[in-house]
């Protein structure tokens, strides 16, 4: 009988380490490299712009974030997997259309739904206008872009340069992480320039009444979502209070994804 019981003490501890969860390709289907952001508090937006303000005070939680924004290829690897639908290339204006397809170029053209439905695939979420800013701050540190506060320049963004041409000379979005000198302290690349990013909130032109613990405004009455970052074709704002917001667009080919999860 003991020698039963010891085949069983044997088995058990098979299946457990066979059941335990694991850091693998199944567990991260679309290979993020996530970034850990340190919990705190910050003074968030300015009283200096149009839609920035007021500055006020928000606490949040720790959380991860995706290193870059979403790229072609792993929206691809969405889709064959049969969890994403095709991004239409329907919001293409430009007459090479093709320059915006390359694997490590930002996916774009997603309808926030569609977003929404990468991030869950993903397993991760679209993050909130307060966990963008604060992790674009390099944890909330009062400076104006992710890198400082030296201006913007085409070392360190894909940008429009006023000085140069559009996307740093290509006309086009770059690779992801192609300028690591404008990364922020933890390693996020292109929180500014390349492509803006859809958040979780809803707009108001106001922070007035907006939630101070890093969560979403969800109101009723509001209806189109805030938009953070700058991108490859835009001049200036490139500052990280700049908001911008979708205006009843669904599709754009200036705004890309990054995401969030629980550390």
């Amino acid at each position: 009988m003991k020698y039963f019981s010891f085949f069983i003490f044997i088995l058990t501890l098979r299946t457990g380490a066979q059941a335990a969860p694991s850091n693998t390709a199944t567990s991260n289907p679309a290979g993020i490299q996530w970034v850990k952001i340190p919990g705190g508090s910050f003074i968030m937006g300015s009283d200096t712009g149009d839609m920035e303000g007021p500055a006020h005070k928000v606490t949040l939680k720790p959380f991860e974030m995706s290193k870059s924004v979403v790229t072609n290829r792993q929206w691809a690897k969405c889709v064959a997997a049969g969890k994403c639908e095709v991004l239409s290339r329907d919001c293409l204006t430009m007459p090479d259309k093709q320059k915006l397809d390359g694997d490590d170029q930002p996916a774009v053209c997603m309808t926030i739904e569609a977003a929404d439905g990468f991030a869950e695939w993903a397993g991760g979420f679209i993050p909130t206008e307060a966990q963008w800013e604060y992790a674009a701050r390099s944890a909330g540190k009062d400076q104006r872009y992710p890198w400082g506060n030296e201006k913007p320049g085409c070392t360190r963004a894909v940008i429009y340069p006023a000085d140069g041409a559009a996307g740093c000379g290509k006309n086009q979005s770059w690779p992801v992480c192609s300028k690591p000198k404008g990364n922020t302290a933890h390693g996020l690349c292109d929180m500014v320039g390349n492509v803006q990013q859809w958040t979780k909130d809803l707009y108001k032109n106001t922070y007035v009444g907006a939630p101070t613990d890093g969560s979403a405004r969800w109101e009723q009455g509001l209806k189109f979502r805030v938009i953070r970052g700058s991108y490859w074709g835009q001049q200036d704002y490139y500052h990280l209070t700049w908001r911008n917001v979708d205006a009843g667009s669904p599709r754009s080919s200036s705004v890309g994804l990054r995401l969030v999860k629980s550390p």
